[in-house]
């Protein structure tokens, strides 16, 4: 392998975001290699079909290794009535490069 490869393998290798997850005062902080928003559907219910989701709530999901994890971004982090009581809700998300500018903000809208 040429050192030009191994230098792009590395630097794949290193790639990493950090996801704040925000609700209120308190942020959590998640480090992962892939990180995925989804829109979930009305705040009423989870809406099956997905041409029926809508951005009331979002899904983050992220993973790291072997590890994944699934936040939801609600208006207020009012937990929405179909929702189990085991999904963490937040506020707001902020996607961060490994060089940390910020390069996704997820609200529900």
């Amino acid at each position: 392998m040429t050192p030009c490869r191994e230098k792009q393998k590395k630097k794949k290798e290193k790639d990493m975001f950090t996801v704040k997850l925000v609700r209120c005062h308190v942020t959590k902080i998640i480090q992962a290699e892939e990180v995925n928003i989804y829109p979930s559907g009305p705040f009423s219910a989870m809406a099956d079909d997905p041409g029926e989701r809508t951005n009331d709530v979002r899904e983050v999901y992220t993973s790291l290794g072997a590890k994944s994890f699934v936040f939801y971004v609600v208006k207020n982090a009012e937990r929405p009535p179909w929702m189990h009581n085991d999904f963490q809700v937040f506020d707001s998300a902020y996607v961060e490069n490994d060089a940390g500018a910020t390069t996704e903000v997820v609200r529900p809208y």
